[in-house]
């Protein structure tokens, strides 16, 4: 019987070469798909190349439309960014004019108060007299 000896040397080489091995044949697996990725890409884009080209012709048209919608909609913001400006003034004098209302109405509010007071005084003072029909 022969006796083989292996050192931790060689055990550690050949667990980095079974290593190595496996991060090449991991290595070629994604390239492969790589490559049918980029495939399908080309043929998705020759497909579809005349579509892509009407679209990139009409570019500067659809940008030109969006500068112009973009400068309508900053104007009609400007616009209404005044009216409501507008709105919160109204509302300010609005509100201060009920400021003054309300103290008026408490006014007349303690004024009939008073009345009905002195109306009730008066009618515990005086006798009612009868009325005879």
């Amino acid at each position: 019987m022969s006796q083989i000896t292996i050192n931790l040397t060689d055990l550690g080489l050949i667990i980095l070469w079974g290593a190595l091995v496996t991060l090449i044949i991991y290595l070629i697996l994604v390239l492969r798909k790589f490559y049918f990725t980029m495939k399908e890409i080309q043929e998705i884009i020759s497909v579809n190349k005349e579509n892509i080209e009407m679209t990139l012709n009409e570019m500067p048209s659809i940008a030109k439309n969006l500068d112009e919608i973009t400068g309508e909609v900053s104007h009609d913001v400007q616009m209404v960014r005044g009216t409501i400006d507008a709105i919160a003034q109204k509302s300010e004098v609005a509100a201060a004019s009920l400021e003054d209302t309300g103290d008026l109405i408490t006014g007349i509010a303690a004024i009939i108060q008073v009345g009905l007071f002195i109306k009730n005084i008066y009618e515990k003072i005086s006798p009612k007299k009868k009325r005879v029909i």
